[in-house]
């Protein structure tokens, strides 16, 4: 099976589909910072063609953690939380907000949590009650209908569970980035901030 997936999946295939706002260095540009999330985009379009549901929230929710640490003006350990509800805010929600209109960046940390520390839809900002809790809809699934289908069966939840589509989800953070490599052309400050966080992320370089 693993050898069928990986003679199956052509990696720049797959970068090939992102929008081209998303693809603004190709596979042998020497900006890490875009490359490695242009390769966390297309991972993650591949997980979710193959039906891969937790790997691909997996995927996407690790990378709004490194956009927002990359983003930040205070990087500090302490400031995680912090820092991804600020990146929601301003660059992720405009883009989900005609889909998902109650949906706010608590309640992607609190799914950043149960998905990143347990695989699952549950943390304590939900279990407390401080954020809602998110479902996810996938393929031909329509969320609004999902979503309508259980607060009939279950009304309580109604003001603490939002349904999000995947796909609706990958779509909003490849513009989020596709948004912040726009603003890094013309903000020199905020350029200088993906600069330092390119200088601390992984950099290739051939064996010899």
């Amino acid at each position: 099976m693993a050898e069928e997936f990986f003679n199956t999946i052509d990696p720049m295939q797959t970068l090939s589909r992102l929008p081209k706002e998303v693809r603004m260095a190709d596979a042998n540009s020497s900006d890490e910072f875009v490359q490695n999330n242009q390769q966390m985009l297309a991972a993650a379009r591949g997980c979710i063609e193959f039906g891969q549901v937790v790997p691909a929230l997996v995927l996407m929710y690790s990378q709004i953690d490194a956009l927002a640490w990359s983003c930040a003006q205070d990087t500090q350990r302490g400031k995680v939380k912090a820092n991804f509800v600020q990146w929601v805010a301003a660059w992720l929600l405009p883009h989900l907000r005609n889909q998902v209109p109650h949906l706010e960046g608590i309640d992607l940390y609190a799914a950043r949590c149960g998905v990143l520390h347990t695989l699952t839809g549950t943390s304590d900002l939900t279990v407390s009650g401080r954020a809602k809790s998110i479902g996810y809809a996938h393929g031909s699934a329509d969320a609004a209908a999902l979503y309508e289908q259980m607060v009939r069966q279950h009304p309580d939840v109604a003001a603490r569970f939002v349904m999000l589509k995947l796909e609706t989800f990958l779509a909003a953070l490849e513009a989020a980035f596709a948004d912040l490599q726009s603003a890094a052309a013309n903000n020199e400050e905020f350029r200088a901030r993906l600069l330092r966080a390119r200088s601390s992320q992984f950099v290739r370089f051939a064996a010899k």
